[in-house]
């Protein structure tokens, strides 16, 4: 368990995973993958508007500097798709 991948939604409820993924990351001497996946409706262009994505990388890069300092290499990132198989695809799954 060197590679924790923890998703968050924006909610207070998924930011509760975060210090259970620095934990198991601490002791397997791993590292955090804190990551935001926003959906895209079907009148959505292909990338999220830049004013979307700069607000949730600001969010999760928040989190990433509130957690930091947790002995364990914290890297925050934003993806556009369903979160589902955005989050398939991040934690090495099948899509």
């Amino acid at each position: 368990y060197r590679h924790i991948l923890v998703p968050v939604d924006g909610s207070a409820l998924s930011e509760y995973a975060i210090p259970f993924g620095i934990e198991i990351a601490r002791r397997a001497g791993g590292r955090v993958k804190l990551m935001r996946a926003m959906s895209l409706s079907v009148d959505a262009p292909a990338s999220l508007p830049s004013g979307v994505r700069l607000a949730a990388q600001g969010q999760v890069d928040g989190l990433r500097r509130e957690w930091g300092g947790a002995e364990v290499p914290i890297v925050a990132e934003v993806r556009a798709g369903t979160p589902v198989d955005e989050i398939l695809h991040a934690a090495g799954g099948p899509t």
